[in-house]
């Protein structure tokens, strides 16, 4: 799966940006990087902000793996 990666600055100027009800939000991967879905591309919430998140950088998804699921 495809995810968009910011780095510091631009985590710190996008996240939070609200369009209501829309708010966009990033979460960290299990490489410590600042990741959110895709589809905000696409999102009609978020196209006063399109040109910023057209630079951020698409990545495959590395999910956290908790350790219960380890043990399995």
């Amino acid at each position: 799966m495809k995810v968009l990666k910011a780095n510091e600055a631009q985590y710190k100027e996008l996240n939070g940006f609200e369009n209501l009800p829309y708010r966009l939000s990033f979460i960290k991967d299990a490489d410590n990087n600042w990741i959110t879905d895709l589809n905000v591309l696409n999102c009609e919430a978020y196209k006063d902000i399109l040109d910023k998140l057209k630079e951020l950088e698409v990545i495959d998804y590395n999910p956290i793996i908790e350790e219960e699921e380890i043990q399995k």
